[in-house]
């Protein structure tokens, strides 16, 4: 789980400017859920606390996810 959360973190930060771009005030979603990562990864969160914390904010993760793979799609083909 914790590799699953920091693999999130690492795309998010690798493509912060371009979701930014492209999404710009709708990118509201990104900078919580970095955080919330931080704050799970300082706190040595357990994979059960991760796992429920993903369950809760599902549906905020998989529009983030969607934004990421349009913008790292996009980087692919220029």
């Amino acid at each position: 789980m914790k590799n699953k959360i920091k693999n999130l973190k690492q795309r998010i930060k690798d493509n912060y400017q371009e979701l930014y771009d492209e999404y710009s005030d709708n990118c509201k979603l990104i900078k919580p859920t970095l955080e919330m990562i931080d704050l799970l990864l300082s706190v040595n969160a357990s994979d059960e606390i991760i796992k429920e914390y993903l369950d809760k904010v599902s549906n905020a993760i998989k529009i983030v996810e969607e934004k990421l793979e349009r913008v790292e799609k996009k980087k692919k083909h220029h």
